[in-house]
């Protein structure tokens, strides 16, 4: 190799060695992506349905005027009881998520250092001086 191809050859060869891992990190930030995505969609409305589920409680205990103190604390619990599954669901779902998540990038690094390992084997093969 002249010295005038050094920088090419090297370029060629960071390449060679580093391009595949670069896919790998790509995946796994689509993976990212994706998972938090439907997770907020998820918590997001969870949310809504608990806000429209207050005001509606609301509406009825308003409308009750008073009269019936045990329908309206029932219709306050009811909600309550609802909004604490919303909160085991969201925390259920972080959990799966994360687990996701974590499989996703230990899978997609590990991949990618096997990878950079036999492209690094291959191009220093390749420019090996001979003794």
């Amino acid at each position: 190799m002249t010295k005038e191809n050094a920088p090419k050859q090297s370029a060629a060869n960071f390449a060679s060695v580093f391009g595949p891992a670069a896919q790998h990190l790509q995946q796994a930030s689509d993976d990212l992506k994706s998972e938090s995505s439907a997770f907020w969609t998820a918590w997001f409305q969870r949310r809504q349905d608990a806000m429209q589920e207050l005001m509606d409680t609301a509406s009825k205990v308003t409308k009750m005027g008073g009269g019936d103190p045990a329908a309206a604390l029932k219709l306050m619990t009811d909600w309550q009881a609802a909004e604490l599954a919303r909160l085991t669901k969201d925390v259920s779902d972080t959990n799966a998520m994360m687990t996701r998540c974590i499989g996703g990038l230990v899978t997609h690094e590990t991949e990618a250092a096997e990878e950079i390992s036999e492209a690094a084997k291959t191009t220093s093969k390749k420019h090996a001086t001979p003794v």
